[in-house]
């Protein structure tokens, strides 16, 4: 069960990283575009939520992986 929302939440995290790099670099915002398409209202900010936990549980993750 771990290895599976490590998984999710890295894949999050590396999906965030990316889009962010877009962001700075090409000025597209690939979450947005996809939110265009897509019509659930505040889906980007689930999106942006989700990346944001994501981001959390791997840094705590890594924290507590660098203690034992």
């Amino acid at each position: 069960m771990m290895k599976a929302v490590n998984f999710v939440a890295m894949l999050l995290a590396y999906i965030g990283a990316i889009n962010w790099g877009f962001v700075a670099f090409l000025h597209i915002n690939l979450v947005q575009f996809v939110c265009k398409y897509i019509p659930v209202l505040h889906l980007n900010m689930v999106i942006y939520g989700l990346v944001a936990i994501s981001g959390l549980y791997c840094l705590v993750s890594l924290f507590v992986n660098c203690k034992r």
